[in-house]
């Protein structure tokens, strides 16, 4: 009989811990997912409740041209820009190691905006349970800065919003997609000769435009793409592409192959976080 309970009660404890631990991981991981929301979100309050010690905790990741590890509470907006937005990540391959009842290291997947085209960040998270709650005390993020179909699209974007701006005379819009801060921002075309050459740049080319924007009028042409080419490094893209030019009534009216190149802008400062034009040139096609 003492063998039967001592064995029931071993099992009992086993059970108990196992389901504490079932437990302990659903809890982190609904915190984990709720802390990333809260972030791109800029929810401040929300997302520094979320850690064990958010002056002291450890905050680390890569970003296109190295790493940062910022110090005490940093701002969100800092990092994410000042657009909140809202995300759903899709999260994958947990790994705990806990350390005791009230500590635990974490590493997942975890993709942003969907799994298709899209490699995951790698995710490691140190967390500590304080007073029954799960709370962060460090965070490091890696995430693959190559080639997918996200940043491509956001690519193709600024590039169609420019062009549809000029033909809506939308001189604002057209500006904002380009880095009108960097001094080597150029544009060629072989009709800007009577300038004195095909090409005008930095703050040449921004007197210009804003000189010859203001004398446009709403075309209500349209454009379409074909042959487009897209590649992405770092901080940097570059696409190739057929251009034509629709009348109202559909007709091709001109026809141009076009190169740009873009550069990220990472933070809401200096013209708005996201990819700005800082290179267009054109030949006319027949």
């Amino acid at each position: 009989m003492k063998t039967n309970a001592f064995t029931f009660a071993l099992l009992l404890s086993v059970t108990t811990a196992f389901a504490q631990r079932a437990a302990d991981e659903a809890a982190i991981k609904a915190m984990l997912t709720q802390s990333t929301k809260d972030a791109y979100a800029l929810r401040q309050a929300e997302y520094s409740a979320s850690f064990a010690s958010p002056l002291n905790g450890l905050i680390a990741y890569n970003s296109r041209s190295g790493y940062l590890i910022p110090a005490g509470n940093p701002k969100l907006t800092d990092t994410f820009g000042s657009r909140p937005r809202e995300v759903n990540p899709v999260t994958e391959n947990y790994v705990f190691k806990f350390y005791g009842p009230n500590a635990a290291r974490v590493s997942y997947d975890q993709y942003l905006y969907g799994k298709e085209n899209n490699k995951p960040s790698k995710e490691f998270r140190l967390v500590e349970k304080i007073n029954g709650t799960w709370k962060i005390d460090g965070l490091i993020a890696l995430i693959d800065y190559g080639q997918n179909k996200y940043e491509e699209d956001l690519v193709r974007k600024a590039i169609e919003t420019e062009t549809r701006a000029y033909h809506e005379a939308n001189y604002d819009l057209l500006n904002a997609q380009w880095a009108l801060n960097r001094p080597y921002i150029e544009r060629q075309q072989a009709n800007l000769m009577p300038t004195g050459a095909p090409y005008l740049k930095g703050d040449k080319l921004v007197a210009f435009s804003n000189s010859y924007i203001k004398t446009l009028k709403p075309s209500g042409h349209t454009v379409r793409m074909s042959d487009y080419d897209v590649h992405i490094s770092g901080e940097t893209a570059w696409a190739t592409y057929t251009q034509e030019e629709l009348d109202k009534d559909g007709q091709v009216v001109g026809r141009q192959r076009e190169v740009r190149i873009l550069e990220r802008n990472p933070t809401a400062s200096a013209g708005g976080a996201g990819w700005k034009i800082v290179f267009l040139g054109f030949q006319a096609m027949k």
